[in-house]
């Protein structure tokens, strides 16, 4: 069988069966797969253990490449959508909504994002570059370089995506080095439920003083505000990091 044959059999260009055989190139699975078929046998005898091996480790490192850059089109979107939509229609609706879009909604939206970015194992480099890149289209719609104001949330935004990212990452890492995921998905289910406890007594407590206070020029509602700034972060980390174990533990079943 002549390299035009194989190649048309293959679907691959002459040059590439050329690099095969003078070992400059290695075919990829689905090719691998094809040449077993035309000649009748099994890899082992086509490859040796070690040959097989580097292919399968060219071929995941192609696939992981290919998943990671598909993943960061879909994530420069969706930052990019996050970052117009929410304020765009929370003004056009409510044009008081300020606090609770800069302060709640986009805070939440990002963690959130940062979040699932560490659960679907997008790689760090991906992650800064992606991210980086859809604050262009975020900042032309509305004009945030001649705003000062609005250039800064964009950047703080863009911290708490990271500090999201790179801090889940690093629990998860550390964490399943040193403990198993049936402990990890209890500690942090406790970890999630003492949270919300504090969160909820604490915002109670600051919320009836304010409603009670005659002097108090704020409203009771702006404890509710301000602490769900502060605890935001936490609990959608401990929640998160408890439904990801659980879901571990639910795989080894």
């Amino acid at each position: 069988m002549t390299q035009e044959q194989l190649a048309e059999k293959l679907h691959v260009t002459r040059n590439a069966i050329s690099k095969w055989e003078t070992d400059k190139g290695i075919p990829n699975i689905d090719s691998l797969i094809e040449l077993t078929k035309i000649f009748n046998t099994s890899l082992d005898s086509l490859f040796s253990n070690e040959e097989i091996a580097l292919i399968t480790l060219e071929n995941k490192a192609n696939i992981e490449y290919a998943k990671n850059l598909v993943y960061s089109i879909i994530l420069v979107v969706v930052y990019a959508l996050i970052g117009i939509l929410i304020p765009h229609y929370s003004f056009k609706y409510d044009p008081t909504s300020g606090i609770v879009v800069f302060v709640i909604l986009l805070p939440l939206s990002y963690t959130l994002l940062g979040i699932i970015s560490v659960l679907i194992k997008v790689r760090w480099p991906y992650v800064v570059i992606s991210s980086a890149l859809a604050l262009t289209p975020i900042y032309i719609y509305f004009d945030s370089l001649a705003t000062i104001g609005l250039g800064f949330w964009g950047i703080v935004y863009l911290i708490l995506y990271y500090a999201s990212y790179f801090i889940l990452s690093g629990i998860i890492k550390s964490s399943m080095i040193k403990s198993n995921p049936v402990r990890l998905k209890k500690y942090f289910l406790i970890t999630s439920l003492v949270i919300t406890l504090i969160y909820i007594v604490h915002t109670s407590i600051e919320a009836i003083s304010l409603y009670n206070c005659f002097v108090c020029s704020a409203p009771w509602y702006t404890a509710v505000v301000i602490n769900t700034l502060f605890y935001i972060v936490p609990l959608v980390i401990s929640y998160t990091l408890f439904i990801h174990f659980n879901f571990k533990c639910k795989k080894k079943k």
